[in-house]
């Protein structure tokens, strides 16, 4: 075990060796990582169980200070291990329910991709909103599968940054907006009603006059035959949008 830096309590154990620069700040980093209490073993979080990457940007406050330092030392492809005293993670206060007071984690991490010093919330935004670009495209053409996974793709980024200020805020809830929407067409043209229930009430959480969600959500239940859930969707939609959902739901 090495320690990082000058810090104590903090120590990695490379199991494999990475290749390329060291991580830097406002880079964009995609981790997979098992976190577990070191003195019972108890697997408190994985995004490798989930198969679901963390991607966060470097410097902006998104993961525990004590991790990221760690990561800063990592090249893409190293795995390590990775021991954090209590007083370099959550302390005293812990995480109830899940992490307790005063305890010590181990981290099993893996660094995946790493894109290099152009991670800011306008580069994340533009990209994002290319990556929705080149789905509508393929959406248009009817090319259902690869128009979604540049959604999400896109989705990946915006989930990546940080807004820091109101405009930015606003531009990311509008982008991140279009981008459950079409996520959520995809699913419908696939019949993944399961999933386009999700996207539908992300959508919502963000905009709750988005008309189309409302549509596309009682769609979905009726699909899933759930029938209480549909009517109350659509009667939702009636009140928060008036006749132009009326309108919409009687055409279809």
């Amino acid at each position: 075990m090495n320690a990082i830096g000058n810090e104590q309590g903090i120590t990695k154990n490379v199991i494999r060796q990475g290749t390329g620069s060291n991580v830097m700040e406002h880079d964009l980093v995609s981790v997979h990582y098992d976190g577990y209490i070191q003195d019972t073993g108890y697997r408190f979080d994985s995004s490798t169980a989930l198969n679901s990457p963390l991607t966060f940007v470097v410097g902006q406050s998104q993961v525990l200070p004590s991790l990221e330092q760690v990561i800063k030392t990592m090249r893409v492809g190293e795995q390590a291990e990775i021991l954090i005293d209590a007083n370099k993670g959550y302390n005293e206060q812990g995480r109830p329910p899940i992490i307790p007071a005063n305890a010590s984690l181990r981290f099993d991490l893996t660094l995946l991709s790493v894109e290099q010093s152009k991670a800011s919330t306008g580069y994340l935004l533009d990209m994002a909103a290319q990556l929705k670009s080149k789905g509508n495209e393929f959406y248009k053409i009817g090319d259902i599968e690869d128009a979604l996974e540049q959604y999400k793709k896109a989705k990946v980024k915006l989930d990546a940054l940080t807004a820091k200020d109101t405009q930015e805020k606003e531009e990311t809830i509008t982008l991140a907006v279009s981008v459950l929407s079409n996520m959520a067409a995809c699913y419908n043209k696939l019949g993944d009603w399961t999933a386009c229930i999700g996207m539908c009430q992300q959508v919502l959480a963000l905009d709750e006059s988005h008309i189309k969600s409302y549509y596309r959500l009682g769609q979905a239940y009726l699909n899933t035959k759930e029938y209480e859930a549909a009517i109350e969707v659509l009667s939702n939609g009636i009140e928060v949008c008036g006749r132009f959902f009326y309108f919409l739901f009687a055409r279809s």
